[in-house]
């Protein structure tokens, strides 16, 4: 479940990095900036069902505007780098400041990218329910949102297991939140084919069967930042600190994986489960809003192995 949900976490983050300038961070503060905008629909779920369809776009009037500060304490990144990346947007035109704080306004999520985001959130949302039911795995929610078109709220509630399942992890492990997706990536990356490989999958499922580093296949710190979009050096910083962390080892050719003993820890134990409970109730959620899909188990077994990392 937890090595599931980081694929899906993964795949997630590059979406939004693409459709925002290709820049990681500022997708995360973008990100931060709408989850908080959207508290009103989070917390009416009449509201939510009344735009919940793909062309039904909140109108500038119900977001709430937020302020920097909350933005950074939410995502977990530093306040003047929020701040800048802020400022970077509102020169792009999409962000706004307004009476109370900033939003990302309605003309900044009609645009194409945005459109094209949404999409694309749909397909790897359709993707990761199929491999959970592949491997056994399903939303246990009853149906609460009869509409014939959930993408938008699907869009929401993925933001919501974007955003939480960063923060939980960055607040258990001390880490700055791209400290946390590098350490995602890498991690998800040496175990993959654990994925892919149903019966070797199997093997390593339970919380207290973790792979022997044998299995791990290492990842470079290049594939890291081409996979997420973020520049070489500052992948290179991150590395640094977490291989002299501990939570991070080189192999002989520089690849760097996550070695079995750091799982064994404590804290990593704990947050193994916790992701894994984390990514049970976006399930949950996925299940109440109907999303299906109702793909046959040998196709969707085919497509998870074609799946890449992200």
């Amino acid at each position: 479940m937890s090595r599931l949900g980081a694929r899906f976490l993964l795949r997630a983050a590059r979406i939004v990095a693409l459709t925002i300038d290709r820049d990681l961070i500022t997708a995360l503060v973008a990100l931060g900036i709408v989850r908080a905008n959207l508290a009103p629909l989070f917390a009416d779920p009449e509201l939510a069902a009344r735009y919940a369809a793909a062309d039904a776009i909140p109108p500038d009037s119900l977001r709430r505007p937020v302020s920097i500060y909350a933005v950074a304490k939410a995502t977990g990144i530093p306040y003047e780098t929020v701040r800048r990346h802020v400022r970077k947007l509102q020169g792009d035109g999409l962000c706004l400041a307004v009476e109370g704080g900033i939003i990302l306004p309605t003309s900044t999520i009609e645009g194409p990218g945005y459109q094209r985001a949404l999409t694309e959130t749909w397909e790897a949302l359709t993707q990761f329910v199929a491999d959970a039911a592949v491997t056994g795995l399903h939303g246990r929610g009853a149906l609460r949102m009869d509409v014939p078109d959930a993408r938008r709220e699907a869009l929401r509630q993925t933001m919501t297991f974007f955003l939480e399942g960063l923060e939980r992890s960055a607040q258990a492990l001390g880490l700055e939140t791209l400290s946390v997706l590098i350490l995602r990536y890498v991690t998800n990356a040496n175990v993959q084919h654990l994925i892919t490989d149903l019966e070797l999958g199997r093997q390593y499922a339970s919380l207290d069967a973790v792979p022997p580093d044998e299995l791990r296949r290492a990842v470079s710190v290049y594939a890291v930042g081409k996979a997420l979009l973020v520049p070489y050096e500052t992948v290179r910083r991150h590395a640094k600190l977490l291989v002299e962390r501990g939570y991070l080892e080189r192999r002989g050719d520089g690849g760097l994986i996550m070695p079995e003993r750091v799982l064994h820890r404590p804290e990593f134990v704990r947050g193994t489960s916790d992701f894994a409970d984390l990514t049970q109730a976006f399930l949950d959620r996925l299940a109440e809003i109907g999303l299906p899909p109702r793909i046959e188990a040998a196709a969707a077994s085919d497509q998870a192995a074609a799946t890449s990392p992200v």
